[in-house]
């Protein structure tokens, strides 16, 4: 009787060392996904959408033209901040003073 204990203990505490590793596993897993965002990303997930290299053109050049709110063909900070606040992709300004930090 004790050896039938000792193996059912022993295999439940094997059960529950593999589930405690799994869930460290996943807990490691998903750090390492947030460390691994990027400011751009919600940007990215705009651009992936174009199918062909013109496409993707034109609506970069279009962005441009939105930023350059003074029409000199140039931006300056001030521009690419007050653009970047502006966009619905970027919606929050937290995502912007992040994305600036970079730069």
């Amino acid at each position: 009787m004790n050896i039938v204990v000792a193996v059912l203990l022993d295999e439940f505490l094997n059960t529950m060392g593999q589930l405690r590793a799994q869930e460290e596993a996943q807990v490691a897993f998903q750090r390492a996904s947030e460390a691994d965002k990027d400011p751009l990303d919600p940007l990215y997930q705009v651009l992936v959408h174009y199918r062909t290299p013109r496409e993707l053109t034109v609506h970069i050049r279009g962005l441009y033209n939105r930023l350059d709110i003074d029409c000199n063909g140039r931006l300056s900070y001030d521009e690419v901040v007050r653009g970047f606040r502006n966009l619905p992709v970027f919606k929050t300004t937290g995502v912007v003073n992040v994305l600036l930090m970079c730069c």
